[in-house]
């Protein structure tokens, strides 16, 4: 198994990088058939072992009448799919890439006996310019009564979530940031995977769902692609403020909120392993806290 990581880890590739719009990247990966041959004979080895040939043991018929009876197309894709995500690690370490999404492939040439390429487009991190956004928050928050309708001589006093709803679309306003459409169109199907799963769990097909919502597909696609890029936008700028204002998450802070959420030693214990995601929300909350507090 080591001695096939390590071949794996030398595969020889040439990479064409294009920097597209909006932190998208474009990798064109040629691999030559020399490389992609050793798991091509692999691939077939596997099949080969698993077809029977009349006259011959189980796995031990030449490798020229495996081939007739294993489909050309089938060999193909799975050597590609072997090959593929060793040749993709390799192209975006040399160009020194960054992904935040998987790639979309592209496959350009997948021929026997010709050399392999195919496109990964994939997108790194979105630029984004904080500008004096400290100030705009002190600004935006200054006064912490809002008018109640129909109320004209009484003053409420804005809830924690009023502000940070308040926060938010200052910081919105003011920061400036163009995501990756990649981005934006990878959340908008996990959104729409996520209704299709709901969708399902009520016993409802999906034109049932539409008759009863009185909306189309593209209407609900429209709405989801909003939805995703307000939330994508809140997202990379609270991370980027965090990173701003040097926002940490000790260990300790993460086993008190686990401690917090649960008393059942199974909830704690499954908890204990999305310690990463844990850390994220801790860090999320406590960069809006200090802009609460500026």
């Amino acid at each position: 198994m080591q001695n096939e990581i390590r071949e794996k880890e030398k595969m020889k590739i040439t990479v064409a990088k294009e920097t597209l719009p909006k932190s998208t990247v474009k990798l064109t990966i040629t691999l030559p058939w020399l490389e992609v041959e050793k798991i091509y004979q692999k691939t077939l080895e596997k099949k080969a072992e698993q077809i029977e040939v009349p006259g011959f043991r189980k796995g031990k018929a030449p490798r020229s009448l495996v081939k007739k009876k294993i489909s050309q197309e089938a060999l193909l894709r799975e050597t590609l799919q072997e090959i593929l995500p060793q040749a993709y690690a390799n192209a975006i370490r040399e160009q020194n890439i960054r992904p935040i999404i998987q790639p979309k492939i592209k496959v350009v040439a997948m021929e026997e006996g010709q050399d392999w390429q195919f496109e990964a487009t994939t997108c790194e991190k979105p630029e984004i310019r904080l500008g004096n956004y400290q100030e705009a928050v002190k600004n935006g928050l200054q006064s912490s009564k809002i008018w109640i309708p129909g109320k004209e001589e009484k003053k409420g006093k804005e809830s924690r979530s009023e502000k940070i709803k308040k926060l938010l679309e200052i910081l919105l306003k003011t920061i400036k940031i163009e995501l990756p459409p990649l981005l934006v169109e990878e959340e908008v199907n996990r959104l729409l995977s996520s209704l299709l799963e709901q969708i399902n769990k009520l016993g409802l097909t999906l034109d049932a769902y539409l008759n009863s919502t009185r909306k189309t597909v593209e209407q609900i696609k429209k709405e989801y692609q909003l939805q995703a890029e307000r939330a994508l936008k809140i997202e990379v700028i609270l991370e980027a403020i965090a990173a701003d204002l040097k926002v940490m998450v000790e260990e300790k802070e993460i086993e008190e909120m686990i401690e917090k959420t649960t008393k059942d030693k199974e909830e704690k214990k499954r908890l204990a392993g999305q310690k990463y995601y844990l850390a994220t929300i801790l860090r999320r909350e406590k960069t809006i806290d200090k802009l609460l507090h500026l």
